[in-house]
């Protein structure tokens, strides 16, 4: 089975080695499914999407008021 890169959004261990927190994995789309799930990795080049987005500094004042 192919396996295709992913990022490590996280520090983990797959099948025995260490991965830091932007490290690439390769991994088969089986055992990706669940790091996905869990938020462990994202598909390699896609990382921006792991983190929820900030809100506009102008938001954020229109709510103290």
């Amino acid at each position: 089975m192919a396996k295709a890169k992913h990022e490590a959004t996280c520090q983990i261990e797959h099948d025995g080695k260490p991965y830091a927190e932007g490290d690439t994995i390769p991994l088969t789309d089986e055992q990706a499914a669940a790091l996905i799930a869990c938020g462990a990795v994202v598909v390699a080049g896609k990382a921006d999407a792991k983190a929820p987005a900030e809100p506009a500094p102008e938001a954020d004042a229109e709510q103290a008021e």
